[in-house]
């Protein structure tokens, strides 16, 4: 009797770890509660602020490319990427003077070829915050606000110089599209997190969430499928092929099928970091919207390179192997900051 007895207790035992396993899971990844989230904010902004006492104006590490186009005329740069095809560079502004948006064109040389003025796809102004830019097949994939929009390549390069041309498409993502980058015909779109007392930066507080070595990441990135341009944008959203868990700050990426990289700045006199990375394998899903995905993650402390460079950078890409970028701060919008950097470069 006490050996069945015993044994029917032991059941209990299992069976109630096995509950307490099965919820743990179902649960994971485990979110950061609102007052984990202020504290860190808090700590941030005071890290940002001593940071001050260490202001650098020298970052051998970034040399100057091209001066990047229309910074001269008030215009915002932001997003940024390299066309391996045709050897040319683009750039997305937003206008601080409430006008259009613009996609300005470069050429290897570092001649401006063409700019044009954004129109949404029913031919009303785009005066949105334009975000990141990716090229895949025959379009331009610009973000901005919750979604991505198509640009046709040759829309651009057929208009006139300073003319305005229409997006062609609208894809909705899961979060608000702050930056994209191509890899192939993948698309990673991912949002922006600083920390402020308004909460301008916030991010969905389910996707606000704790890495398997206990960091604390408040922000994601998406990696979508692509390679059917018109299918993609005749549907208007769609499902992730997998999600990666994202630090702070994150400005720009960039991925050549084996490292990722991260641009990240948040103060006009701070050094900006671009950090390398490798994703490795994952055993984690995110249900992103009732849909579970793998899930992956990437914190400051995983990166097997950091590089220094000038306040306020922005958009990246791989140019010809090298990690290139623009940096907003060149802008007519920011008379003070510790280092103007109007350039394209290049990051060693």
């Amino acid at each position: 009797m006490t050996k069945k007895i015993t044994s029917f207790l032991l059941c209990i035992c299992i069976a109630f770890s096995m509950s307490l396993t099965a919820n743990a899971q179902s649960v994971y990844p485990k979110t950061i509660s609102e007052a984990v989230r202020i504290t860190d904010g808090i700590g941030e902004l005071v890290t940002d602020f001593f940071g001050l006492l260490s202001i650098r104006f020298n970052y051998p590490d970034c040399q100057h490319l091209y001066e990047i186009p229309d910074i001269d005329k008030n215009y915002v740069p932001q997003g940024y990427c390299y066309i391996d095809s045709m050897d040319l560079f683009v750039v997305t502004s937003y206008s601080a003077d409430d006008d259009n948006s613009i996609v300005s064109l470069v050429s290897s040389n570092g001649e401006r070829i063409k700019t044009v003025k954004l129109l949404y796809e029913d031919g009303s102004n785009c005066k949105a915050h334009v975000g990141g830019v990716a090229d895949i097949g025959d379009s331009l994939i610009i973000s901005s606000g919750k979604s991505v929009r198509r640009l046709k390549i040759n829309d651009v390069l057929n208009a006139e110089d300073y003319s305005y041309v229409k997006y062609c498409g609208q894809f909705k993502t899961d979060m608000q599209a702050s930056y994209v980058c191509s890899y192939k015909d993948k698309l990673f779109v991912g949002q922006f997190y600083s920390f402020t007392l308004n909460g301008s930066y916030d991010t969905p507080a389910e996707q606000r969430i704790y890495t398997p070595d206990g960091k604390r990441n408040y922000a994601m990135c998406e990696e979508y499928d692509f390679s059917n341009l018109d299918k993609v944008f005749s549907d208007g959203a769609g499902v992730p092929e997998f999600v990666i868990s994202m630090p702070n700050s994150v400005q720009g990426i960039a991925f050549d099928g084996e490292t990722f990289v991260t641009s990240s700045s948040a103060t006009i006199m701070n050094a900006s970091k671009i950090r390398y990375y490798k994703l490795g394998e994952t055993e984690y899903v995110f249900n992103m919207n009732g849909n579970d995905v793998p899930l992956y993650f990437i914190t400051e402390k995983m990166a097997q390179k950091t590089v220094k460079v000038p306040p306020m950078s922005e958009g990246i890409d791989y140019c010809d192997g090298k990690v290139t970028g623009i940096f907003e701060s060149g802008a007519k919008k920011f008379p003070v900051v510790a280092v103007k950097t109007p350039y394209i470069c290049v990051f060693d």
